[in-house]
Protein backbone atom coordinates (compact mmCIF):
# COMPACT_ATOMS: atom_id res chain seq x y z
CA UNK A 1 0.00 0.00 0.00
CA UNK A 2 1.57 3.31 -1.00
CA UNK A 3 2.07 6.04 1.58
CA UNK A 4 0.75 9.43 0.51
CA UNK A 5 2.65 12.50 1.72
CA UNK A 6 1.56 16.06 1.07
CA UNK A 7 4.19 18.78 1.39
CA UNK A 8 2.56 22.13 2.12
CA UNK A 9 4.78 25.16 1.60
CA UNK A 10 2.00 27.44 2.73
CA UNK A 11 -1.68 26.94 1.99
CA UNK A 12 -3.31 28.69 -0.95
CA UNK A 13 -6.33 29.70 1.16
CA UNK A 14 -3.97 32.02 3.09
CA UNK A 15 -3.60 34.19 -0.03
CA UNK A 16 -5.77 37.33 -0.26
CA UNK A 17 -9.10 36.30 -1.82
CA UNK A 18 -12.83 36.62 -1.30
CA UNK A 19 -14.81 34.39 1.07
CA UNK A 20 -16.31 31.89 -1.37
CA UNK A 21 -12.93 31.20 -3.02
CA UNK A 22 -11.29 30.72 0.40
CA UNK A 23 -14.09 28.35 1.42
CA UNK A 24 -13.57 26.31 -1.77
CA UNK A 25 -9.78 26.09 -1.22
CA UNK A 26 -10.22 25.10 2.43
CA UNK A 27 -12.64 22.36 1.35
CA UNK A 28 -10.15 21.12 -1.27
CA UNK A 29 -7.31 21.11 1.31
CA UNK A 30 -9.49 19.16 3.77
CA UNK A 31 -10.29 16.59 1.10
CA UNK A 32 -6.61 16.24 0.14
CA UNK A 33 -5.72 15.90 3.84
CA UNK A 34 -8.16 12.99 4.20
CA UNK A 35 -6.32 11.12 1.42
CA UNK A 36 -2.87 11.91 2.83
CA UNK A 37 -1.09 9.79 5.41
CA UNK A 38 0.92 12.82 6.55
CA UNK A 39 1.21 16.51 5.73
CA UNK A 40 4.71 17.97 5.81
CA UNK A 41 4.85 21.60 6.90
CA UNK A 42 7.83 23.93 7.28
CA UNK A 43 6.81 26.07 10.24
CA UNK A 44 4.84 26.37 13.42
CA UNK A 45 2.67 29.00 11.73
CA UNK A 46 1.78 26.47 9.03
CA UNK A 47 0.88 23.89 11.68
CA UNK A 48 -1.34 26.35 13.53
CA UNK A 49 -3.02 27.45 10.28
CA UNK A 50 -3.79 23.86 9.30
CA UNK A 51 -5.26 23.13 12.73
CA UNK A 52 -7.22 26.40 12.84
CA UNK A 53 -8.85 25.62 9.48
CA UNK A 54 -9.59 22.04 10.59
CA UNK A 55 -7.62 20.44 7.78
CA UNK A 56 -6.58 17.38 9.76
CA UNK A 57 -5.77 16.10 13.23
CA UNK A 58 -2.45 17.35 14.65
CA UNK A 59 -0.86 13.88 14.52
CA UNK A 60 -1.00 14.02 10.69
CA UNK A 61 1.21 17.12 10.63
CA UNK A 62 4.97 16.64 10.42
CA UNK A 63 7.13 19.75 10.74
CA UNK A 64 10.39 19.69 8.77
CA UNK A 65 11.95 23.17 8.93
CA UNK A 66 14.00 24.67 6.12
CA UNK A 67 17.55 25.67 6.82
CA UNK A 68 21.24 25.41 6.15
CA UNK A 69 23.62 23.65 8.45
CA UNK A 70 26.29 25.73 10.20
CA UNK A 71 29.10 24.72 7.80
CA UNK A 72 27.07 25.72 4.72
CA UNK A 73 26.14 29.11 6.21
CA UNK A 74 29.77 29.79 7.08
CA UNK A 75 30.89 28.84 3.55
CA UNK A 76 28.31 31.22 2.01
CA UNK A 77 29.31 34.16 4.20
CA UNK A 78 33.03 33.60 3.66
CA UNK A 79 32.65 33.36 -0.12
CA UNK A 80 31.27 36.89 -0.53
CA UNK A 81 32.50 38.07 -3.92
CA UNK A 82 31.59 41.40 -5.53
CA UNK A 83 32.79 40.22 -8.93
CA UNK A 84 29.82 37.84 -9.40
CA UNK A 85 27.24 40.26 -10.88
CA UNK A 86 29.71 42.35 -12.92
CA UNK A 87 28.64 41.03 -16.34
CA UNK A 88 25.06 42.05 -15.61
CA UNK A 89 25.81 45.33 -13.84
CA UNK A 90 28.82 46.39 -15.96
CA UNK A 91 31.20 46.40 -13.02
CA UNK A 92 30.80 46.74 -9.29
CA UNK A 93 28.04 49.10 -8.17
CA UNK A 94 29.12 52.56 -6.91
CA UNK A 95 27.16 51.98 -3.70
CA UNK A 96 25.58 49.20 -1.68
CA UNK A 97 24.08 46.29 -3.58
CA UNK A 98 20.69 45.03 -2.42
CA UNK A 99 19.46 41.68 -3.68
CA UNK A 100 16.86 38.97 -3.51
CA UNK A 101 15.99 35.65 -5.15
CA UNK A 102 12.31 34.95 -5.70
CA UNK A 103 9.69 33.69 -8.09
CA UNK A 104 8.09 36.78 -9.59
CA UNK A 105 4.64 36.29 -8.03
CA UNK A 106 2.44 38.81 -6.17
CA UNK A 107 2.99 37.12 -2.77
CA UNK A 108 6.74 37.84 -3.03
CA UNK A 109 6.13 41.60 -2.56
CA UNK A 110 8.79 42.58 -5.08
CA UNK A 111 6.89 45.76 -5.96
CA UNK A 112 7.65 46.90 -2.38
CA UNK A 113 11.37 46.39 -2.99
CA UNK A 114 11.23 48.33 -6.27
CA UNK A 115 9.31 51.20 -4.64
CA UNK A 116 11.61 51.20 -1.59
CA UNK A 117 14.58 51.71 -3.88
CA UNK A 118 13.21 55.18 -4.70
CA UNK A 119 13.79 56.20 -1.06
CA UNK A 120 17.05 54.27 -0.73
CA UNK A 121 18.52 56.00 -3.78
CA UNK A 122 17.53 59.44 -2.43
CA UNK A 123 19.68 58.70 0.63
CA UNK A 124 22.37 56.64 -1.17
CA UNK A 125 22.36 57.56 -4.89
CA UNK A 126 24.72 54.73 -5.92
CA UNK A 127 22.64 51.97 -4.32
CA UNK A 128 21.46 49.23 -6.69
CA UNK A 129 19.04 46.32 -6.34
CA UNK A 130 19.15 43.03 -8.19
CA UNK A 131 16.23 40.64 -8.36
CA UNK A 132 17.02 37.07 -9.38
CA UNK A 133 14.08 35.01 -10.63
CA UNK A 134 11.30 34.87 -13.16
CA UNK A 135 7.54 34.50 -13.23
CA UNK A 136 4.24 36.04 -14.25
CA UNK A 137 4.96 39.42 -12.56
CA UNK A 138 8.02 40.09 -14.75
CA UNK A 139 6.35 42.51 -17.18
CA UNK A 140 4.57 44.39 -14.41
CA UNK A 141 7.78 44.76 -12.38
CA UNK A 142 9.70 45.91 -15.49
CA UNK A 143 7.00 48.53 -16.07
CA UNK A 144 7.15 49.61 -12.41
CA UNK A 145 10.94 50.04 -12.64
CA UNK A 146 10.53 52.17 -15.79
CA UNK A 147 7.63 54.23 -14.39
CA UNK A 148 9.76 55.17 -11.37
CA UNK A 149 12.82 55.90 -13.52
CA UNK A 150 14.79 53.20 -11.70
CA UNK A 151 16.47 51.56 -14.71
CA UNK A 152 19.88 52.37 -13.16
CA UNK A 153 18.75 51.38 -9.67
CA UNK A 154 16.92 48.06 -10.11
CA UNK A 155 17.90 45.17 -12.36
CA UNK A 156 15.69 42.13 -12.92
CA UNK A 157 18.18 39.41 -13.77
CA UNK A 158 15.69 36.66 -14.60
CA UNK A 159 16.71 33.06 -14.03
CA UNK A 160 20.37 32.68 -13.11
CA UNK A 161 22.09 29.27 -13.07
CA UNK A 162 24.01 30.06 -9.86
CA UNK A 163 21.82 32.35 -7.78
CA UNK A 164 24.01 31.77 -4.71
CA UNK A 165 26.96 33.08 -6.68
CA UNK A 166 25.11 36.29 -7.49
CA UNK A 167 23.86 36.66 -3.93
CA UNK A 168 27.37 36.30 -2.58
CA UNK A 169 27.98 39.79 -4.01
CA UNK A 170 25.10 41.59 -2.27
CA UNK A 171 25.55 43.80 0.76
CA UNK A 172 21.94 43.48 1.91
CA UNK A 173 19.54 40.59 1.27
CA UNK A 174 15.87 41.60 1.22
CA UNK A 175 12.87 39.30 1.59
CA UNK A 176 9.87 41.58 0.85
CA UNK A 177 7.33 38.72 0.76
CA UNK A 178 3.83 39.36 2.02
CA UNK A 179 3.49 35.57 2.55
CA UNK A 180 5.99 32.73 2.82
CA UNK A 181 5.47 29.03 3.49
CA UNK A 182 8.05 29.29 6.23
Amino acid sequence: VPVILFSAHGFFFEEPMNGWRRTAYVAAERMAARWSDAIIIASEIGRRGALHMGLCPSEKLVKIPYGLDEAERLRLFQSRDHSAPQPVLSGPPPGPLVGTVAGLYPAKGLDYLVTAMLEVRKMIPGARAIIVGDGPERRRLDALVRSHGLEEGVTLLGKVPDAWGVLSAVDVFVLPSVKEGL
